[in-house]
């Protein structure tokens, strides 16, 4: 079972409650007003340019719903953005916040969108 098929199965307001299970982030539908929603992120391991030595990168994956006031109902992919902290920050830490592309969907339905992001 795969990370949509284990979202698809939880209650509805799962990521409701960021401070338990998701992040609240800045979302950017291309050309529209941001909206602040609270989506789960999954912090890919940094990765390695292809054909390089160095240039690490992330390429984070979130989850964000497919509803109309709790998330998004379109993506628009290279367009959109999501501005959000590079990293969880320890107990009473702070972090930075990246804004990244939303690259590709990777999959979505009529619960979630499950999007692979880039560092702008």
């Amino acid at each position: 079972m795969g990370l949509l098929d284990k979202a698809n199965s939880m209650e509805a307001g799962f990521i409701a409650d960021a401070d338990e299970h998701g992040e609240t982030v800045t979302y950017t539908p291309y050309g529209e007003a941001a909206l602040t929603i609270n989506i789960i992120v999954d912090r890919q391991a940094d990765a390695r340019l292809a054909g390089t030595t160095a240039g690490n990168y992330r390429e984070p994956e979130v989850f964000v719903r497919n509803h109309p006031s709790e998330g998004v109902t379109s993506v628009v992919e290279k367009g959109d953005t999501i501005t959000m902290p590079e990293r969880i920050a320890a107990v009473g830490g702070t972090t930075t916040n990246k804004t990244y592309i939303v690259y590709r969907v990777i999959d979505n339905d009529a619960n979630w969108w499950h999007l692979q992001l880039r560092q702008r």
